[in-house]
C-alpha cells in the first residue's frame, strides 16, 4: 500500500469514526423520542406555542445578526482595523463563557437592578424574561460565530 493510499485511509477511518462519535446519539435520541410518544407531545398547544416563539425568535437574532454582523466581519476582514486583535478577543469571548454566566452577565447589564436597568425602567421598558430578552441571548451567543 502506497503511503498515499495509507494517509487516505487514516482519514476515513478517523472521520468516519468522529461522525459515528456524533450522530449516533444524536440518532438514538431521536428514536427514543420517538418511542415515548414525540409526535403526540408535538401536537400540545404548549409545544407548537415553544416552537412558534423559538422559530420567531430564532429569525429575529438572524436578521439582526446580518444586518449588525456584516458590516463588522466585512471591516475586520478587509479594513485596516486599529486594535483588531483586541477587537476579536472581545468578540470571542461569549463562545467560552459557559450559558449560565452569559445570562448572568446580560442579567447584570440590562437587568432591573443591572447597569442600564434603572435608566430603561424610566423609559417603561422592562428586559428580563421576555422575548426581547430571548433575542439579546441569542445574539449574544451567536454573534462570535457569525462573525
Amino acid at each position: 500500500m502506497s503511503r498515499a493510499a495509507l494517509g487516505t485511509a487514516l482519514v476515513i477511518v478517523a472521520s468516519g469514526s468522529l461522525l459515528l462519535y456524533l450522530t449516533i446519539p444524536l440518532a438514538v435520541m431521536i428514536l427514543r423520542a420517538i418511542d415515548a410518544g414525540l409526535v403526540e407531545q408535538l401536537s400540545q398547544p404548549t409545544v407548537t406555542q415553544a416552537i412558534k416563539l423559538s422559530l420567531m425568535t430564532t429569525a429575529i437574532s438572524v436578521l439582526l445578526l446580518t444586518v449588525l454582523g456584516t458590516p463588522l466581519a466585512y471591516w475586520l476582514a478587509r479594513g485596516h482595523v486599529p486594535g483588531r486583535s483586541l477587537i476579536e478577543t472581545l468578540l470571542d469571548l461569549p463562545i467560552v463563557l459557559l450559558p449560565a454566566v452569559a445570562g448572568i452577565a446580560l442579567l447584570m447589564t440590562f437587568g432591573r437592578r443591572g447597569v442600564f436597568g434603572p435608566a430603561l425602567a424610566q423609559l417603561g421598558i422592562n428586559l428580563p424574561f421576555t422575548t426581547i430578552a430571548v433575542v439579546m441571548a441569542q445574539v449574544f451567543v451567536a454573534a462570535p460565530f457569525f462573525i
